[in-house]
């Protein structure tokens, strides 16, 4: 998908970027339902861009890996593998790359606060939340999520 990005977005930098953010994301929530057509690209007068990110949801159960690989292997996402993809996304500086995941992973941590303020039922914020909280321990084992 990157690959695509660089050769028919009007702008290929800030449209990677966003992908990788999403990623990023994919990985933290564990959304593994990550197939081509939940990404697409939109039309304007400037061109072909990136569209906002939609169905992401985490997915409950035992499934790690993700229908569009992350990486070289079948391994389940971890942070070292978000790290080594950064640079198929231009993201060259380990510090950007440092800067993306704290961000992704504030706004992830915000879980139980969002479902609030929009209402999620509660049997919905447990097991879903449950599975957030989960995945972020996985993933930042030495964070307290």
């Amino acid at each position: 998908m990157a690959e695509v990005i660089k050769h028919v977005s009007a702008s290929p930098q800030q449209d990677l970027h966003m992908l990788y953010r999403q990623m990023v994301f994919n990985v933290m929530i564990m959304n593994t339902d990550d197939h081509l057509k939940n990404f697409c690209m939109l039309h304007d007068d400037q061109g072909w861009r990136l569209s906002p990110a939609f169905d992401l949801t985490p997915d409950i159960g035992d499934t790690q890996e993700h229908v569009l690989r992350i990486g070289l292997n079948n391994r389940p996402s971890d942070i070292e593998i978000i790290f080594a993809e950064a640079k198929y996304f231009g993201i060259k500086r380990r510090q950007s790359t440092i800067n993306v995941v704290q961000n992704i992973y504030s706004a992830v941590s915000e879980w139980p606060q969002i479902f609030s303020d929009h209402d999620v039922p509660e049997k919905d914020t447990e097991i879903i939340g449950n599975e957030i909280k989960g995945n972020l321990a996985r993933l930042f084992p030495l964070i307290s999520c």
